[in-house]
């Protein structure tokens, strides 16, 4: 897989580029954000692991624009801001992923890894799920309600497979988060609020509406069966 990696740190940028590189991806190392953006459209990249602080600014604003251009773009933060605020302002920026600073180089291929499989022509279903309105294209690793694409990120269309998988059924968030994040035994649901929220918004600005994914409240989400058109 193609990634540009964005870090300010060249020292640590090449950690990470030589661990990828090893692991069979092919890599290219921006300084800034800017330069960053620049070598996706040269490159277009599979993924991107970017420093949540880049030299010329957020990274999350680098996230926006390449998730804008490429949604189905995987992208990885790597930070020493591992505050709650701070991880859960990664993933509202369209982040799959977000490691902590130091961290094993082992440990970021292990959640590449995870990214491309859930990226793989596997991620989806090919037929359409019944009683949910919703409709999945493996092939173009794409989501569809009312026919129209709702331009999921990868994690956003793993955690609507699972959903609609079980339509009408209350999943839990550990269940979720496994099938994912292959996170066992996770029962908060940190992770998945950013992109459960994103997903809402998708879906009521092709025609549906909020009650179509439930918040059921100390346990998980449920997707309503029989909605949609």
């Amino acid at each position: 897989m193609r990634m540009v990696i964005a870090d300010g740190d060249g020292e640590y940028a090449e950690i990470i580029a030589e661990a990828l590189r090893r692991d069979g991806h092919e890599t290219r190392m921006a300084g800034t954000g800017a330069a960053a953006l620049q070598a996706a459209a040269q490159f277009v990249p599979g993924a991107a692991v970017l420093e949540a602080e880049l030299p010329d600014g957020p990274g999350c604003a680098v996230a926006r624009e390449l998730r804008a251009q490429w949604p189905a773009i995987g992208i990885v933060f790597v930070s020493r801001l591992d505050r709650e605020c701070d991880v859960l302002a990664g993933f509202a920026a369209g982040a799959d992923d977000y490691v902590g600073k130091p961290f094993h180089p082992a440990v970021l291929v292990a959640r590449v890894r995870a990214l491309a499989r859930r990226a793989g022509t596997g991620l989806v279903p090919a037929a359409p799920v019944r009683g949910c309105g919703l409709e999945f294209d493996a092939e173009r690793r794409a989501a569809y309600f009312n026919g129209r694409d709702l331009r999921c990120t990868p994690i956003e269309l793993a955690i609507l497979q699972a959903m609609a998988a079980l339509p009408g059924q209350a999943l839990p968030h550990a269940f979720i988060n496994q099938r994912v994040w292959s996170y066992p035994n996770l029962p908060d649901g940190t992770l998945l609020k950013g992109h459960v929220s994103a997903i809402r918004r998708k879906l009521r600005e092709a025609g549906g509406s909020d009650a179509m994914l439930r918040t059921v409240p100390r346990v998980g989400y449920a997707l309503a069966a029989g909605s949609g058109g």
